[in-house]
């Protein structure tokens, strides 16, 4: 098979790869993160590289932009005629036919993503499925010539009320010598009051957990100490199934293309979960062998990648996940470095589109217990969105899109440093104030970090902001008769407003929201406010008494911005609250309180699920909800903050 030079600059890294592979692919075998958040589809245009042309006599390598595959239509939609002229290309569409010499930007670098791991202060109550018991056994006599298991059973049974206990095969092998060798004092591991899943010798009381949240752009591992509740140590990471594709359709989609696509997923998300349990086991000099138990919980996608099922049904309607029910697997057949004879335990699944790690968010909020009517959204690319009080669940999936996690935005960007956080736009002025993470200060009045892109939460402030400052109208178009140098056309006659000039960022470009990134906005947040108000009408109800902004995304937009967008129906300012990781909580609680999974077991059989395609209206409410922040339903929070309504003299 015929192979080409591909030299990355400025990473000084070269390698030789298969004719017609594309240089993400060669990125990917070197090491090189470049974003890709539709997951080399070229329809983010997140990917750009520039190809260097002549002679690299140092390298002995010549360069030419025809070593590449034809610049396609494609791509060119994501480049300005400059970038076109000087070589640019997106990396996933550009096939290696010669020797390339490639620069990378700043702008499509990968950087350390900002993950959110805590949750909301919460009262646990102990009572994990994992025990120790210590016992004193009688040695074998003449008179006793009981097996080494019976003997240990009867005395779980007589001193600890524990019967008919089954045991896990790793017990048999180590249990002559282990209770010979300590006296026959030892201490038993026992789950859920019906196995006995390991043996040390002595008295060892001391057991731990792990609880996963398996996200589709992060995962965090919570190390708990079972008998007392308490959390060791937080560990994430991004999750690595990223350089298949940013959100659940395209690695759908990539499994469906690729032979051994689900088993390539499946052991990205084991190998990052392993490396998080070295990480947590390093930090608390605690040995993994001790970690009995685990629970997960992830949307349906991830769930069954988790397990190595493929997810290929779940793409097509009427996306029927291949189980529901939750799972107890023992942690060898994963290939987990915990304990071998260890359970892990996996929530139950609600529908293709609604997960374990919903039901892990409702268990922690407990809006089944409660009189208030709750609005519960997890926000991400799939939002969940959940409705309901102690009579009655419902619950939808609002498939929001890439949108807010900085896909089909023009500088979006994940939540890392240089992306702007946070948004004020001076009414009077027109001028923009942003946070840059990474930085304590304003930007433009600190400069030391430049900013790079958008993060989610930015995209958000941006278009209420532009609202806010009547620089957009109701229907999200641009009102050119506020006048302001940073609203203007381009080239290709696009409208959009400057956030920060090129000599100010570090991508020395403008970053700007486009005409095209509010529409994206406005088709993503009509998706959840339809999601929350076809619930509500469901049940019968006007109002909402309580709303819950769950995950990363949720904590940290800017409440009053995303009520001004009409994210979701008008409510009190406080009366919404960000809970954080409401999901790793819920993980965590079924971790250190079985009556916690049994909850979560009858949600999943008693909340009725809404598919929103079924509603003969859905089309309509969408259009209208497409508006700022909506075309009919009142928003009385919201009006004296518009520019209509907030002028002098009114």
């Amino acid at each position: 098979m015929k192979k080409h030079r591909v030299l990355f600059l400025p990473d000084n890294k070269e390698i030789k790869i298969a004719e017609g592979k594309t240089l993400l692919e060669a990125a990917r075998k070197l090491g090189i993160e470049i974003q890709s958040i539709c997951g080399g589809i070229g329809a983010c245009g997140k990917c750009l590289i520039q190809v260097r042309e002549g002679e690299y006599s140092s390298y002995d390598l010549n360069s030419r932009p025809e070593h590449l595959s034809t610049i396609q239509s494609m791509e060119e939609e994501h480049m300005s005629p400059k970038e076109i002229k000087t070589n640019y290309r997106l990396a996933c569409m550009a096939g290696v036919y010669g020797d390339v010499v490639v620069h990378i930007p700043e702008s499509s670098r990968l950087y350390k993503h900002v993950i959110l791991e805590s949750g909301r202060e919460r009262d646990i109550i102990v009572n994990p499925s994992i025990q120790s018991f210590y016992v004193e056994l009688s040695p074998p006599s003449l008179q006793d010539q009981r097996g080494d298991l019976e003997r240990l059973a009867q005395k779980l049974q007589d001193i600890h009320k524990l019967n008919d206990l089954e045991e896990d095969y790793q017990v048999l092998p180590k249990l002559p010598c282990r209770v010979r060798k300590d006296g026959w004092k030892v201490s038993a591991v026992i789950w859920d009051d019906k196995e006995i899943c390991e043996l040390y010798g002595g008295k060892n009381l001391d057991t731990y957990g792990i609880a996963v949240d398996l996200g589709t752009t992060t995962i965090a591992a919570y190390l708990c100490e079972l008998n007392t509740g308490n959390c060791l140590s937080v560990k994430s990471t991004l999750n690595p199934q990223i350089d298949y594709g940013e959100d659940v359709i395209t690695r759908i989609n990539y499994c469906i293309k690729n032979r051994k696509g689900t088993k390539q997923l499946h052991k990205a998300a084991i190998n990052a979960i392993n490396q998080l349990i070295e990480e947590l086991c390093a930090e608390t000099n605690i040995n993994n062998n001790n970690i009995h138990e685990m629970v997960v919980a992830g949307n349906t996608i991830m769930h069954h990648l988790f397990l190595n099922i493929s997810p290929d049904p779940i793409g097509h309607s009427p996306f029927p996940p291949a189980l529901k029910k939750p799972l107890n697997i023992k942690a060898r057949e994963l290939e987990l470095k915990i304990n071998p004879g260890a359970y892990v335990y996996l929530p139950p699944l609600l529908s293709g589109y609604i997960g374990a790690d919903n039901i892990a968010v409702i268990i922690a909020e407990e809006p089944y217990l409660k009189e208030e009517m709750h609005l519960i959204i997890d926000l991400g690319t799939n939002a969940e969105v959940v409705v309901g009080n102690k009579e009655k669940l419902l619950c939808t999936s609002s498939p929001t899109g890439p949108a807010f996690e900085g896909a089909n935005i023009s500088f979006g960007m994940r939540a890392a440093e240089g992306a702007i956080e946070k948004i004020i736009i001076d009414p009077e002025t027109l001028e923009p104030s942003l946070r840059i993470i990474g930085s304590e200060k304003w930007f433009p009045e600190s400069k030391k970090i430049r900013p790079r892109g958008l993060a989610g939460s930015g995209i958000i402030d941006g278009v209420a902001e532009l609202r806010k400052a009547g620089l957009i109208d109701s229907s999200g178009r641009f009102n050119f008769s506020r006048e302001s140098k940073r609203l203007f056309k381009d080239e290709k006659g696009h409208s959009q407003y400057v956030l920060a000039w090129a000599k100010d960022t570090s991508i020395k470009r403008d970053i700007v929201i486009s005409q095209q990134d509010i529409r994206s906005v406005q088709l993503a947040k009509a998706a959840v406010y339809v999601g929350g108000r076809m619930l509500m009408e469901q049940l019968g109800i006007k109002e909402i008494d309580r709303i819950i902004l769950a995950g990363a995304f949720g904590n940290y937009i800017d409440k009053e911005n995303a009520l001004v967008l009409g994210l979701f129906p008008d409510c009190p300012l406080n009366r919404i609250d960000s809970v954080g990781n409401a999901s790793g909580d819920g993980a965590r609680l079924a971790l250190l309180n079985k009556d916690k999974r049994k909850e979560a077991e009858e949600i999943a059989r008693d909340i009725q699920h809404i598919e929103k395609s079924s509603d003969p209206y859905f089309q309509e409410e969408f259009f209208q909800a497409l508006a700022i922040p909506h075309a009919e339903d009142p928003f009385p929070t919201v009006e004296k903050l518009l520019p209509e309504n907030n002028r002098k003299g009114k």
